[in-house]
């Protein structure tokens, strides 16, 4: 006998080639039959080819607000400006990718109002909050009085995370304060030397408003939701719920208030708050959708999901992906008018749980 690969003959060279061929055909018909999982990055895509311009503009805005201190709020959103690369600074010394100070792209774009975690700030989840204003969203995130860089004098009681009932409407209403009073200022009339938001109004479109927390601020977003009753406010048309501290909503009259489309996102060993999310789920009455991570913690959604890595880096792969995938894709549903329910019901054995009702 011989091989076929030291003594080659035009049968055996075509021989090795139809099965090349058959090879490819087979792997191709794979591919098309497996689910395909790993297309988080779908909505991520198709959202910014809707937005166009991709590039990212980026401010800290001092504003003025209802309680008379002056916080920094962070401000992303769409600009034709060229982005470079931007050192957002802090303890981890993140690294983004944006136009500092650049002018709005010209159009308005859907707001996002964003609340971070109890002695958290404003610019606390990059990869997430850059990444959503390059699918085209205009992002405002306060530092609230209880952040560390908020510079207020203003001292409070510690929140007593553990006992939830005694939180009623004034507990942490400021939050709430802080939110609104932006909303009203991004979409009040009128045109003033001194009004720091003047280059962004007319850059943001006011029917279509999300709320987005981490937290206790998914506590304040679930609130204006309708989850406190008093605090509802009907501009908020979807909420993102990061590990929200929801315990004084189940301890309240929830099933009559939340009727607002609300994602609810938590990790598996995220052991505080991520058991409480499926009674959550059930009392939504509206469009909602429930996403677990797996091995990951309550600090999922922060700057240390991009510790060594640029923002864009971050949400390239891993539970990152996943995070800036999935809820962009709910807000594209909810205030875009973009259908993304066969991504957002496709079944992605990388997260230990994820359901929804559209």
């Amino acid at each position: 006998g011989f091989a076929p690969s030291t003594m080659p003959t035009r049968r055996t060279g075509s021989i090795r080639h139809a099965a090349a061929a058959a090879a490819r055909a087979l792997l191709l018909g794979i591919a098309l039959s497996v689910p395909m999982v790993a297309q988080a990055a779908d909505p991520v895509e198709a959202s910014r080819a809707k937005a166009g311009d991709r590039a990212v503009g980026y401010r800290v805005v001092a504003h003025r607000f209802a309680d008379g201190t002056r916080r920094d709020v962070h401000v992303w959103y769409p600009t034709a400006a060229a982005e470079q690369a931007l050192h957002y600074g802090g303890a981890n010394g993140q690294l983004g990718l944006a136009a500092r100070d650049a002018p709005p792209r010209a159009g308005r774009a859907a707001l996002l109002l964003f609340s971070h975690g109890y002695l958290g700030a404003g610019d606390q989840s990059l990869f997430l909050t850059e990444n959503l204003a390059r699918a085209g969203f205009v992002v405002v995130a306060p530092n609230h009085r209880d952040s560390p860089g908020s510079g207020s004098s203003v001292r409070r009681e510690p929140p007593q995370f553990a006992n939830p009932k005694a939180w009623d409407a004034q507990k942490f209403d400021d939050r709430r304060a802080d939110l609104i009073g932006l909303l009203d200022a991004l979409c009040s009339a009128g045109d003033r030397g001194d009004d720091p938001w003047q280059m962004l109004r007319g850059s943001v479109d006011c029917s279509r408003v999300g709320a987005v927390g981490h937290s206790l601020g998914g506590y304040v977003a679930l609130g204006i939701a309708g989850a406190r009753r008093e605090w509802l406010d009907s501009r908020v048309r979807a909420v993102v719920a990061l590990s929200p501290y929801a315990a004084p909503y189940l301890e309240s009259e929830l099933p009559a208030g939340l009727r607002t489309p609300v994602m609810l996102q938590g990790a598996t060993l995220d052991l505080l708050i991520t058991p409480s999310l499926p009674n959550l789920y059930r009392q939504i009455d509206a469009p909602k959708c429930e996403l677990v991570l797996r091995g990951e913690s309550h600090f999922a959604w922060t700057n240390l999901a991009s510790i060594g890595r640029s923002t864009t880096a971050a949400v390239a792969a891993g539970n990152p992906r996943w995070i800036a995938g999935y809820t962009l894709a709910f807000l594209d549903q909810h205030l875009r008018d973009v259908d993304r329910g066969e991504f957002l019901r496709r079944p992605n054995r990388s997260l230990a749980r994820l359901r929804c009702v559209l």
